[in-house]
């Protein structure tokens, strides 16, 4: 069976973690340079911004570097396809393409540079400074290596700037690929970092911690999404403050623990689970007929006498069906849970089917 709640992601955020922390300011640089990309909601929005950013920088310093009027048509002609290139950028859905495909934006940055410079490598050699932006963009949006194969492309654009290879050339060239490559992988591992940080927040945001399943946060947010046909269960533990009160709270904690454990195993696919509060529990099971509930039901039961024989639970059912509200749907369910304790716990009840076909206000009784 496939877990129904999203798991906590292992990576540690304790005192231990913070130790091996970047400095504040470290961590500072990265989470503003971050939330440009949360900002945007894509890599290739914010390569979008990189091929404006190197677009002003080539605009800024262009004439201050007095090209001639032939390198002023190249530059024009550059500057229409990085245009078109930021037009069509715009209208591909880049969703339905991996991420790396997104990595166009910094080649068409290189290769804007390659071209300026063979045209006039005196003229625009300054401006190829602008490859330490495409490395940042890398860094920001890709997974922590992929830096590694940008560095040829970005040799070859240094490079043309410079009539003859002299040694002073190449370890210019080397420092220049070392502070790109260091650059790069430091943001792409901080990114990594954070990213499965936000994740593991936001997991524990909407899970229980003692039971493993969603709380009660993440419930209110999923029965808002339900659709007509789907069933709304509400499982309460029987007799759990006596539990508590002979054997203790850690043994009460135990035994939602254990309870958590038996939904998260013995649900179908697709089917969603949450602790409402206490020992009541909440399950959505989509477009689920009731013989198919009283299966699940059936199979919870059966499975949780094996773990707790000496512990029991109730359960009432209702439809979510056009014309009423969830609230409506959740009191009915509870009715339901209700009926199940007053015929003696230990079963479970649906609601009275609706109009005149329902023979009894608290519903069918479907396990005992």
């Amino acid at each position: 069976m496939a877990p129904v709640s999203v798991p906590v992601d292992p990576t540690p955020a304790g005192p231990a973690a913070r130790g091996t922390a970047v400095p504040h300011h470290g961590r500072l640089f990265v989470t503003r340079l971050s939330s440009l990309a949360d900002a945007t909601g894509d890599p290739a929005a914010v390569g979008r911004l990189l091929l404006v950013a190197a677009g002003l920088a080539v605009a800024v310093g262009a004439p201050l570097l007095r090209p001639s009027s032939h390198t002023w048509l190249v530059l024009a002609v550059v500057s229409v396809v990085m245009a078109a290139t930021l037009v069509v950028s715009a209208r591909i859905d880049w969703t339905r393409l991996p991420r790396q495909a997104t990595l166009v934006h910094p080649a068409m940055v290189a290769l804007a540079l390659t071209v300026l410079g063979l045209a006039a490598p005196t003229v625009f050699g300054p401006l190829v400074g602008v490859l330490v932006l495409c490395f940042a963009y890398i860094g920001l949006t890709q997974r922590p290596g992929t830096s590694v194969f940008a560095l040829l492309p970005a040799s070859g654009a240094y490079l043309v700037v410079y009539d003859e290879l002299t040694a002073a050339v190449l370890v210019r060239l080397a420092i220049a690929l070392l502070i790109w490559l260091l650059l790069a992988e430091l943001l792409a591992h901080m990114s990594a970092r954070q990213a499965a940080l936000t994740r593991a927040l936001r997991a524990a945001a909407h899970s229980d911690a003692l039971t493993g399943v969603a709380n009660r946060r993440d419930w209110q947010a999923r029965i808002a999404a339900a659709a007509p046909g789907d069933a709304l269960v509400l499982c309460d533990i029987d007799h759990f403050k006596a539990i508590n009160d002979t054997h203790g709270h850690a043994v009460g904690d135990q035994v939602l623990a254990d309870f958590g454990e038996l939904l998260l195993g013995a649900l179908r696919e697709g089917d969603y689970c949450a602790r409402y509060g206490g020992e009541e529990f909440a399950l959505l099971l989509p477009h689920t007929s009731i013989e198919n509930v009283t299966a699940v039901l059936a199979r919870l039961h059966r499975r949780w006498q094996r773990i707790r024989p000496d512990v029991t639970f109730s359960a009432g059912v209702a439809v979510c069906r056009a014309g009423r509200t969830h609230d409506e749907t959740f009191d009915a369910a509870d009715e339901a849970l209700y009926a199940a304790k007053r015929g003696g716990r230990d079963t479970d009840r649906i609601e009275p089917a609706p109009g005149p076909a329902a023979a009894s206000p608290v519903g069918q009784r479907l396990h005992a």
